[in-house]
């Protein structure tokens, strides 16, 4: 161990080994307690789990960059066989902010006892406003010391060397993103000189990126950059791309059903608006998650890729638009995740006629775009979701974990109410969505003290009550109700339990 180690020894200067520094010691911070040694405990015990340190380079100055602005791999990526309760304690000990470690060795020691893995704080911190200061600070400080960044200096947009095209490994690519200049381009950097080179430009009939990801794609640190983008390509309809570290295509996708949807036009290609990538076969090497929608219509899916073959290996059709996704680890038990996802839905009361009278009464909710929420399982979520499942014959009906109706419109679009023969438009007062969806804790827990999610509800600035934040349990029950900074708790908590609606909990449908 000691041989491949360096050390730094100039006079004036941080001293001790890099591999084993905590962040605020490697910046030189003067405010250095005992959880830096929490730190240094961590790496060492990643190393015994992986045979490496999680960051060495070939310069002393390399590896501090390291520590300060990258994140470990998980030990299990590098090593199927790590337990997962020691991967998860030795993440935990290694948290870039001090305050997200573990508060000491005895603490660390009954988890370990207890068996139950943690995860690291800084993956999912809805908190990470009150961290942006500290980032941009510790990033200010590592450029400007080796010279490599110059304030008010935007990233260039260089052609890929032949140097650096050659190597797509994860130790090569540093990141990716669209570049705010031209939403067509895509933006790759290799190594640590702050050098953003262009990647790939689409053609001008493509009008933006819409999102992009680095893929994982056999868990030995061969790379690929997967690309969405809003309008399908062309006559070929592909809107998913993936990419070599070099800029060559090694795939292009068409996420179209084919389907002919109820009271939609004919079939139209669809675009590709969301991209997140997780393990969750357990395999080494990362699935491709993908949110797409029909460019004219509501339809929209989501589709989890296998990014070696572009193989759809599940997909989860929802009549309405998707806004968003997350992955939550070990939600069902060690190793299995579920897809938390949020958006609208369009009941399709219209649908038919005459309008089937089911869906005139407030079956559910009475309105007829409303938001949802739902959790899925990854292992058996193919089909078409609620309400009404399986009524496009071809696409099977599909059963998601947890499932729920916010009984008030989104927007002004028109509705039956309950045994009325005509439609009516609602009032923008009674308007509201579900702006935003995320995890607040670990999975699993042995008890229900949570972990618990937490859901963002938004409301016309006209309507009282105003939004806030729902507090709800892995089954979708609200627990509390948070209101927004303008509002007063009052009855809010009454006001919101009235309208929202659970129709599916731990896969079953509720009476």
């Amino acid at each position: 161990m000691r041989g491949g180690q360096t050390t730094l020894t100039a006079a004036d200067s941080v001293l001790g080994t890099p591999e084993y520094m905590s962040p605020e010691q490697a910046r030189g911070a003067a405010d250095v307690d005992h959880r830096t040694d929490l730190y240094s405990a961590g790496v060492v015990l990643y190393e015994m789990l992986t045979g490496r340190t999680p960051f060495h380079a070939d310069t002393p100055t390399a590896t501090i960059h390291q520590i300060l602005n990258n994140e470990p791999a998980d030990p299990r990526s590098i090593d199927r066989d790590v337990d997962p309760v020691l991967a998860s304690v030795a993440l935990r000990l290694m948290a870039k902010q001090p305050e997200d470690r573990l508060a000491s060795a005895k603490t660390a020691l009954e988890l370990l006892e207890a068996q139950q893995p943690i995860h690291s704080v800084e993956r999912r911190r809805r908190a990470r406003r009150r961290a942006i200061g500290a980032v941009v600070v510790i990033v200010l400080v590592a450029l400007t010391a080796s010279g490599a960044w110059l304030i008010g200096k935007p990233p260039t947009s260089e052609r890929l060397s032949q140097e650096v095209a050659s190597t797509p490994t994860r130790e090569a690519i540093t990141g990716v993103k669209i570049d705010e200049a031209n939403s067509r381009r895509l933006l790759v950097r290799y190594g640590y000189n702050n050098t953003w080179y262009l990647l790939h430009e689409f053609p001008r009939g493509v009008e933006t990126i819409t999102d992009c990801v680095e893929v994982d794609l056999d868990g030995q640190g061969r790379i690929g950059i997967a690309a969405g983008i809003e309008r399908p390509l062309g006559s070929s309809g592909n809107a998913l791309f993936l990419f070599d570290g070099s800029g060559s295509e090694l795939w292009a996708k068409d996420l179209s059903d084919g389907h002919r949807w109820p009271d939609a036009g004919p079939p139209r290609k669809w675009a590709c608006r969301t991209l997140r990538v997780y393990d969750l076969d357990g395999i080494p090497g990362d699935e491709l998650i993908a949110v797409g929608h029909d460019i004219s219509a509501y339809a929209s899916g989501i589709f989890v890729i296998d990014p070696n073959t572009a193989e759809v290996r599940s997909a989860f059709w929802h009549a309405g638009a998707i806004s968003s996704l997350e992955v939550l680890p070990d939600f069902f038990e060690i190793g299995d995740a579920a897809i938390l996802t949020w958006g609208v839905n369009n009941k399709l009361d219209g649908q038919g006629d005459p309008v089937p009278p089911e869906y005139r009464g407030p079956r559910y909710t009475q309105y007829a775009i409303v938001s949802v929420a739902m959790i899925l399982d990854p292992r058996d979520m193919a089909g078409l979701g609620p309400p009404r499942a399986g009524f496009l014959p071809p696409i099977p009906a599909a059963r998601p974990y947890a499932y729920i109706f916010l009984d008030l419109p989104t927007d002004r679009s028109a509705y039956y109410p309950a045994g009325a023969n005509e439609s009516v438009n609602p009032v923008a007062s009674d308007c509201a969505r579900i702006d935003d969806c995320f995890s607040s804790g670990e999975f699993p827990r042995p008890d229900d003290s949570g972990p618990w999610l937490s859901i963002t509800l938004s409301r016309h600035p006209e309507a009282q009550p105003g939004g806030g934040t729902l507090v709800v349990d892995r089954n979708l029950n609200i627990r509390e109700f948070r209101p927004g900074e303008s509002e007063v708790t009052g009855r809010l908590e009454e006001y919101w339990q009235q309208r929202w609606h659970p129709i599916i909990q731990n896969y079953e449908y509720v009476e």
